[in-house]
């Protein structure tokens, strides 16, 4: 297992190094085991939108990106949300490394952290198994939209969406927008852009209600 202040090193070189971020388009999913409606009606109001259990979120691997979807919560109720990657892959040989950022932009909060893994992969690299993966809170999150920057202070990787920061959002031009990172435990920086398609969903989660 590596050091952790080498591992946010590696981190923060790997992604400020990156201005690529890679996402991926599945179609609408619904998980298995969940087939209630929603308490606040929201998979009647937005019919198309994939449905995930708010545990799988961080880690799991059919995830809709830059899309809008409805993040299952027991605890706190679902939420209307688009979720967001960027990541770099690196290795060679049977072993491969990738490092990213995943935010979660929700009405009334976003929730970003980046993470580390590892895969070994067989033949070709047509199967691949995860061997190693580390998580990494982050503590400051600045938002360029346009020529606004808004500066957030958050705990645990969470941090507040106020009312006029949803404006901004919901008015964001189109194209991609770029956040700025520090990691807990680092004082180090991290730039990372926003997709296209997640600023274009910002829309729809940021809408002001009636």
């Amino acid at each position: 297992m590596l050091n952790r202040f080498v591992l946010l090193g590696l981190i923060s070189v790997a992604l400020n190094f990156s201005n690529t971020g890679f996402s991926h388009d599945y179609q609408s999913l619904r998980t298995k085991n969940d087939t209630r409606i929603a308490s606040t009606n929201l998979e009647v109001l937005y019919p198309d939108a994939a449905v995930l259990n708010r545990q799988d979120w961080r880690t799991a691997q059919d995830i809709p990106w830059s899309k809008v979807a409805i993040v299952k919560d027991d605890f706190d109720g679902d939420y209307l949300a688009v979720l967001d990657k960027n990541y770099k892959r690196s290795g060679g040989g049977n072993i491969v490394s990738e490092t990213g950022i995943v935010s979660n932009w929700a009405q009334n909060r976003v929730r970003v952290f980046a993470y580390t893994l590892r895969k070994q992969c067989g033949f070709l690299n047509v199967v691949c198994r995860e061997v190693d993966r580390t998580g990494l809170e982050t503590k400051t999150l600045d938002i360029r939209i346009g020529d606004q920057v808004f500066n957030l202070r958050g705990e645990n990787g969470n941090f507040p969406v106020s009312p006029e920061l949803a404006t901004a959002l919901y008015n964001a031009p189109p194209g991609k927008a770029k956040i700025r990172i520090t990691l807990e435990g680092s004082g180090g920086t991290i730039n990372n852009d926003i997709g296209e398609g997640t600023v274009k969903a910002w829309k729809v989660v940021y809408k002001p209600s009636k």
